[in-house]
């Protein structure tokens, strides 16, 4: 997919008979992408050719919580990638800095690669952004390693943007690309992909493949439709 990164945020949006219909239709799509379905349908996608990751992890392997997933029980069913700090996280389950990072050193230690999300919940002036997601990025990430940092991606996905159809300019969005990989190169001495998601339609794909700090995409509601899916990943890769 010319190196471009394609994760597919499936949410809950799938019902066991959509699920089933999904599955079905798999084969149209690269086997490069990643795709993150809600973790109580997660066998359905194993052992189909696809990488598959999970939404959430514990943010602690020694104790036993109702509801949780842990990042050891991912990896030992196949589970590859998890995607941590999503803004609906952060937003309406309150996820602070801190416990996210607990979730990626957790998911780390049990041999996840980590989709890390960061963004603002309302559009912010440039100068509040960067301090905003500089916080996000040196406390989620804070005490990890240059090694621990070869198998993290970020990415920026502004809360204001999802489902609401507004989306940052181009412009804006290349300069939070160069931002983010500056901040992470002078800390951590290391290249880090950066993805950009936030009401991603086949337009707006098509409108940032070209920008080259851009090295991937995370898809959220239109992954959940696979030719919408499809579209999308054509234009941008």
């Amino acid at each position: 997919m010319e190196n471009k990164k394609i994760v597919a945020n499936l949410k809950d949006s799938l019902s066991l008979e959509d699920t089933k219909n999904y599955v079905k239709e798999l084969s149209k799509l690269p086997k490069e992408i990643i795709l993150c379905p809600g973790m109580i349908l997660f066998p359905y996608f194993l052992n189909q050719g696809y990488k598959i990751g999970v939404q959430n992890v514990a943010m602690n392997e020694h104790t036993s919580y109702t509801g949780e997933v842990k990042a050891s029980l991912v990896s030992s069913i196949g589970g590859e990638y998890a995607l941590l700090g999503h803004s609906e996280r952060r937003y309406y389950f309150h996820e602070t800095d801190e416990e996210i990072s607990k979730k990626i050193k957790c998911a780390l230690e049990h041999h996840l690669h980590v989709i890390f999300c960061i963004g603002e919940e309302k559009k912010e002036d440039p100068v509040t952004l960067k301090k905003n997601l500089e916080r996000q990025i040196y406390k989620g990430l804070q005490g990890l390693s240059k090694k621990d940092l070869e198998h993290i991606w970020i990415a920026y996905e502004p809360f204001w943007s999802i489902g609401s159809g507004q989306t940052p300019s181009k412009e804006e969005i290349k300069d939070i690309g160069v931002q983010i990989k500056e901040m992470i190169k002078n800390h951590w001495n290391v290249n880090i992909p950066f993805l950009y998601g936030g009401s991603l339609t086949e337009e707006k794909a098509k409108e940032l493949a070209s920008v080259s700090e851009i090295d991937g995409f995370l898809i959220g509601k239109a992954s959940s439709d696979i030719k919408q899916l499809l579209k999308i990943i054509e234009v941008a890769v």
